[in-house]
């Protein structure tokens, strides 16, 4: 029996020791697969990595994730740059992401190679369970469907709306108040007005704090639902309590969670994704959340659609973006998936401007210096004192919010990018399918852009015009954020108020300033955006504004203050009436002789070639345009000369500025401003102003700036072009108030109308009526003397008016700028620049960004300086007689200079294009001042692009003048000829296509060097529209370049497919062209004579494509064009010989002539 026991101890112990082996086998077995998986990871996550680019290596399996888990990404990402670079790569898991710090990087990148980086990654947690139906725009992968939402969602941003924003009646689904909307100023009023009304309801002035986080909440949300859905909530109490309001709140929470880069592993480490199908069993895993969060998000939005659609079916909607894109013929074929993506889009911006507020109201509460600061600006600008909640411009209050969004970087890392194509940055090649990240926390603190960049200084938007166009705060490059302006505009409202009636203070005096510090008092949250740990703050409510009532004897608002009463008598005998109209008085504060505001100034009768006086029709900057017949109606505002004017004293005290706008009289001429108005205004100044600045910048006119009727009907009718409504009833309106204009009430406004209707005529191929309309505004000008300095001056020195002066001259040179380009591109081949024959001593134009911003204009440059500035002593030192050093240096000309001595190159080829005048040695000449021109551009000037992707629009205007110069010397004189048999068949539409290169003009050299620098020239004209990736805000003068620039690329290539080894560059001229084809198809919407350019030349461009892929004789090509197009490519045999006979030079670069890459590698390589 012992036996026995034992024998069964022995078989246990066996046993047991069988299954102890075979377990720590198994175990081992799994600990090698283990570690030949981290092994062969780890050798795989090596070989991805980027050669070249430096970076941290990261652990196995998880790269760099566990570095930045508890810290803050953007910040660590910025402190490794100062140890790799502005450049380097990290890993988070496996996949080798690049990370950008720097402007300078960023512009190399995101705006030169623009076209490489429009894509986004796709996450595997956010794309295949949070959004899973759709995507958002900007979270979206670049693609058709992608563009068509992008299109739709900025032509719905741009669309005119009615022209009110008053509350009609609740909805029953959401209990929510539905508005007629008004997509611009009436939105942002009211939510800011209605802002700032709630918080004084709830802050018991300042006595305690207050959760100021749901009152912001609620002004973002409302704004992202009115412009979606024209649904907003109508008070706090309904925002708070609303059940659709906090299922938003939450669910759009938690989807910025999700689209956070750095806090899902599974995004990064495959690995971890493969229990999921396991995991998706188990009740409230992590990935069901997901998938509930995109589904809630779904309904939502659906059953706020689906209530849209039956109020549109019922004709009770209200106009929004998404019923604009149901009506909309041209997105009415978007899914709905695909308006939901815009949806998104729009609502994603309540994710970033509530922080933003809420980073504000902490920072001004532990700022008082620059709180206080800003309240005096405003109350210097009284832009304020008609309307409490006006949207007037103080430039202080708009750097204070440009520097709340650079110094706190809300967005601090924007959405990631994905390389679509290979690209070589500094001798590297970045693969296709790389992802990118912008640190926008590091860029908006480069030391090599901003000035002592850790410091809160608003003024550094004040005085640094490079810094003024980009913070980074809205993302950079091709993918921005496409409702920028109007978040933008948003903030800048909201602090504007939250300044002007409040005092914001500390929740509690021992509260300590850390809170306000973008790292300390950051929530640690890893959501996209980064919000305040500190959600409380003080209120205290500013003293009440009383307007002037006017009452006899003395107003309400002295009797209250106890201020003596005064007021100007009245000039007519009547009682004084309170003016309706608002008028800007802050220069009067600021200047005591301003003898202005009690009449108008007559210039010397000597100073001016006519008894027109500029003075009565160019007002202060305080006061509406006046024309002539409007101060004979108006006596109260005129002085009998300019000696009566000395008799007025000057201002005392600012107690009686407001008395003074009752003496102001609305001209009956002059258009009191609608909301409708104000939007096409709001469409001018955005889209076409920058291209053609001529009126006075926009500041300027917010300000209240009221303009003629015949002035404001054409711009109007400009800013149609950019808007869904029709354009012919309001082109009909300009017409009739531009013919009614008496003959002789000439003024400087008539001559801007008539010069504007010029433009936009010409640029609707109109163009008889356009130089009948130019000729008219010339005789205009010269009439009033516009052509002589003492014009401009008038203002400037007896009046204190900068602005207006600078718009005189701006006026008068555009006027040359325009008559020289329409006469360069009139297919007749005459010229008619009558404006070169004009003796003027007009002084030039200052730069762009002075005049916007309405700064004090520097003395102007005089024409003598452009003209004499090649052989200018400049940096050049010379000792004098007494052994001291000299230093001669010219300034630095204006962008706008040099369009102006662009034209003067057009003027020199106007002047060879006639054949009776054309010899060879003038040929050559101005041959040679083409090739010269840009080695004397100044180092500033050498770029057309600065650090942040904005375009100078003058200097690329002067570019392409300066190119299309050269393409029109040449070509007429090239073996690169055009049949124009066919091209005048009373088709004005082709005589701007292809009239200008119909001439035949007889060669300063060989044909074949002609069409060589015709070539060349239409390739740098083709990189610099490489730049643009839309033409909407650029010039539509720009769409004729185009259009010749692309027939030179068809005429050689029809050249180069028929040349031995040719072939290779083939690609290039069909790339060039593609480009031009899809740039003009981007202004089809805005200018339909656009859209016909691009269908006759893509219709060219295909027949010649598909004929040499056939292996058709060119003859056989040129009948094909003439039959489909109406134009024939062709060469004679002459010609023919001649390119063969150069056919081992014909395509080499000539030296010393176009080879300037130290000047701009973009334009001229």
């Amino acid at each position: 029996m012992a036996n026995m026991i034992r024998s069964f101890e022995e078989i246990e112990a066996s046993l047991f020791n069988i299954t102890t082996t075979g377990l720590l086998r198994y175990l081992q077995g799994i600990a090698v697969v283990i570690a030949a998986f981290a092994l062969i990871n780890e050798l795989y996550r090596w070989s991805v990595r980027i050669n070249g680019i430096p970076g941290p290596r990261g652990i196995p399996l998880v790269g760099n994730l566990r570095q930045i888990k508890n810290t803050s990404p953007p910040e660590q990402y910025r402190l490794w740059s100062l140890k790799y670079g502005p450049l380097f790569q990290i890993q988070l898991g496996n996949v080798p992401i690049l990370v950008i710090n720097t402007a300078e990087v960023a512009k190399n990148l995101l705006i030169r190679e623009s076209a490489a980086f429009n894509s986004r990654p796709l996450f595997y947690v956010f794309h295949k369970f949070v959004s899973k139906e759709i995507a958002s725009i900007g979270t979206s992968p670049w693609d058709e469907s992608c563009k068509k939402r992008r299109k739709a969602a900025a032509s719905a941003l741009n669309v005119i709306q009615v022209d009110s924003y008053a509350p009609v009646r609740i909805t029953p689904f959401f209990n929510l108040r539905v508005t007629n909307l008004f997509l611009t100023r009436q939105i942002l009023r009211l939510e800011s007005s209605e802002f700032i009304e709630e918080l004084k309801q709830a802050c018991n002035n300042g006595k305690t704090a207050i959760n100021f986080l749901p009152f912001a909440r609620r002004f973002s949300m409302n704004l992202s639902l009115t412009l979606n859905y024209g649904t907003r909530a109508s008070n706090q109490k309904n925002f708070d309590g609303n059940p659709l309001i906090n299922e938003i709140n939450a669910v759009e929470s938690e989807v910025g969670k999700y689209r956070s880069t750095s806090s899902n592993i599974k995004n990064y480490v495959p690995l971890f994704r493969l229990l999921d199908p396991l995991i998706l069993m188990l009740p409230g895993n992590s990935l069901q959340k997901a998938l509930d969060i995109g589904r809630r998000r779904l309904r939502y939005h659906a059953a706020l659609l689906d209530t849209l659609k039956s109020e549109i079916s019922n004709d009770e909607d209200k106009p929004c973006i998404q019923g604009n894109m149901l009506k909309n013929p041209e997105t009415k074929n978007l899914t709905d998936m695909e308006r939901l993506s815009v949806s998104l889009s729009i609502m994603a911006g309540a994710d970033s401007n509530t922080p933003t507020v809420a980073w504000g109201i902490t920072f001004l509460a532990h700022n008082p210096a620059i709180q206080e600061k800003a309240f005096q600006e405003i109350k210097k600008s009284r832009v304020l004192e008609s309307d409490p909640f006006g949207n007037g411009k103080v430039p202080y209050v708009d750097a204070v919010t440009k520097e709340l969004s650079r110094y706190y970087s809300i967005l601090r890392l924007a959405m990631p990018k994905e390389v679509t194509e290979p690209v070589v940055y500094n001798g590297v090649t970045i693969p296709k399918g790389t992802m990118v990240m912008l640190n926008s926390w590091a860029c908006n603190r480069d030391d090599a852009l901003f000035d002592e960049p850790f410091s809160f200084i608003p003024e550094r938007w004040l005085q640094n015009e490079d810094s003024q166009a980009h913070q980074f705060a809205f993302g950079m490059g091709s993918r921005m954020c496409v409702a920028s302006h109007l978040a933008h505009k948003a903030l800048y409202l909201a602090f504007l108020h939250l300044i002007a009636h409040f005092e914001i203070l500390p929740s509690t005096s021992s509260e300590p300033s850390s809170i306000a510090d973008p790292i300390d008092g950051a929530h640690d949250g890893a959501t996209v955006s980064t919000s305040p740990k500190n959600e409380h703050a003080r209120f205290v409510a500013r003293k009440e504004h009383l307007k002037c009532d006017a009452r006899i004897p003395i107003c309400a608002r002295c009797m209250e203050s106890g201020y003596h009463c005064s007021y100007l008598k009245s000039r007519r005998g009547g009682k004084r009436k309170y003016s309706a109209v608002t008028i800007d008085v802050s220069n009067a504060e600021e200047n005591d002789d301003d003898d202005e505001l009690h009449g108008v100034l007559t210039p010397p009768s000597g100073d001016l070639q006519t008894n027109v006086s500029p003075a009565t029709t160019l007002p202060h900057p305080g006061r509406p345009w006046i024309s002539d017949s409007d101060l004979r109606n108006n006596s109260a505002i005129v002085a009998s000369s300019p000696a009566a004017i000395t008799q007025h004293q000057p201002i005392s005290s600012p107690q009686s500025l407001p008395s003074l706008q009752v003496s102001r009289v609305l001209p009956n001429n002059a258009t009191t401003r609608s909301p409708a108005e104000d939007t096409l205004f709001e469409l001018y100044y955005e889209n076409f102003h920058r291209t053609h600045p001529i009126l006075l910048p926009k500041r300027v006119y917010d300000s209240g700036r009221q303009y003629p009727r015949y002035l404001s009907s054409v711009v109007q009718y400009i800013g149609s072009h950019y808007s869904v409504m029709s354009s012919s009833a309001l082109r009909a309106l300009a017409v009739t108030e531009l013919v009614q204009i008496s003959g002789n009430n000439h003024s400087l406004p008539v001559v801007q109308a008539k010069l504007l209707f010029a433009i936009v005529l010409y640029s609707d191929g109109d163009v008889d009526e356009a130089r009948k309309w130019l000729s008219e505004a010339i005789h205009v000008a010269v009439s009033l003397g516009m052509n002589k300095k003492s014009f401009a001056d008038f203002y400037h020195v007896q009046q204190g008016a900068e602005l207006e002066a600078e718009s005189a001259r701006r006026t008068w040179w555009e006027l040359y700028v325009l008559d020289g380009l329409i006469s360069a591109l009139d297919h007749r081949g005459v010229s008619n620049f009558s404006m070169s024959i004009i003796s003027c001593d007009v002084e030039m134009p200052c730069e762009e960004a002075i005049y916007a911003e309405g700064k004090p204009i520097p003395p102007p440059s005089s024409r003598q300086e452009l003209e004499s500035r090649i052989f200018n002593w400049e940096d050049d030192e010379e000792h004098d007689s007494d052994g001291y050093t000299s230093i001669h240096k010219s300034r630095v000309l204006s962008s706008f200079t040099y369009r102006v001595d662009a034209i003067d190159l057009l003027a020199q080829v106007l002047a060879v294009r006639d054949p009776n005048r054309a010899r060879r040695d003038k040929t050559q000449a101005v041959d040679n001042t083409l090739a010269s021109w840009a080695h004397y551009l100044p180092t500033s000037k050498a770029v057309i692009v600065n650090a942040y992707g904005e375009i100078d629009e003058m200097l690329l205007q002067a570019h392409m003048m300066v190119q299309l110069a050269v393409i029109l010397l040449h070509f007429p004189r090239s073996n690169l000829a055009l049949d124009c048999s066919s091209l005048h068949g009373g088709n004005v539409d082709i005589g701007l296509l292809y009239g200008p290169l119909s001439q035949k003009l007889p060669p300063s050299s060989t044909r074949h060097i002609h069409g060589i620098k015709a070539t060349e020239a239409s390739k740098r004209l083709s990189n610099l529209f490489s730049l643009c990736t839309s033409m909407q805000k650029h010039s539509p003068l720009f769409m004729f370049s185009l259009a010749l620039c692309g027939v030179v690329q068809l005429a050689t290539y029809c050249v180069h497919a028929r040349l031995d080894g040719g072939v290779s560059c083939l690609d290039q001229h069909r790339a060039r062209i593609r480009l031009i084809v899809g740039l003009l198809k981007s202004s089809n919407d805005t200018w339909p004579l656009s859209k016909t350019i691009q269908r006759r030349l893509r219709k060219v461009a295909a027949n010649t494509f598909h004929a040499k892929k056939s292996d058709v004789l060119h003859t056989a090509v040129a009948q094909s064009s003439s039959t489909e197009a109406g134009v024939i490519l062709q060469t004679n045999p002459q010609q023919e010989m001649m390119f063969h006979l150069g056919n081992e030079n014909v395509w080499m670069p000539i030296d010393g002539q176009y080879d300037l890459p130290e000047l701009a590698p973009w334009v001229w390589g």
